[in-house]
């Protein structure tokens, strides 16, 4: 048996909290949530920091009118789905691109739920997650971006097409 399930846990193990053994924890698994459960059970006053997160969620209306109001900029999104493990780690990479360039008005970097939304995946041929397109300048057609998903592959594409040079972190 997996330790998790002696203690009766189907996903994760079971939080521990001082010396009374194991809590039962059925909560949201967010961040905030995790702190307050831990604060109540220790009696800390710990916090989280939240980094601020410069990547636009977009559903299928927000899409529709970014792609139109960015005709002069360079926009650049992410199809995702909640339970893709590889989408959460290009996410982190978004976030830093998306971060780097908050100062730039003619970049935007978004990501959409493809899952929920799968007709605007349909439309943009995204059959796995990720999917990244972008809407270069000038365009409201898209093109499927090819190249790594690492952060110094889309900054050198993001400069390669805007010509504005940034650096992460």
């Amino acid at each position: 048996n997996h330790p998790a399930q002696l203690h009766g846990a189907l996903a994760t193990p079971p939080l521990s909290a001082g010396g009374g053994g194991a809590q039962a924890y059925d909560e949201a698994t967010d961040s905030r949530s995790l702190t307050a459960f831990i604060n109540e059970q220790t009696g800390t006053r710990a916090s989280v920091r939240r980094r601020r997160n410069f990547v636009v969620d977009l559903d299928e209306q927000s899409f529709k009118s970014t792609v139109e109001h960015t005709r002069d900029s360079f926009l650049l999104v992410m199809f995702d789905a909640p339970w893709c493990g590889h989408c959460k780690k290009v996410s982190a990479v978004l976030a830093s691109v998306a971060e780097a360039y908050a100062d730039e008005p003619s970049v935007t970097v978004g990501r959409i739920d493809g899952d929920m939304y799968r007709d605007l995946s349909d439309a943009h041929q995204a059959t796995g997650f990720p999917h990244i397109v972008v809407f270069p300048r000038g365009s409201i057609q898209y093109e499927r971006y090819g190249r790594g998903k690492d952060v110094d592959a889309m900054l050198a594409y993001v400069e390669e097409m805007c010509g504005v040079k940034r650096q992460a972190g």
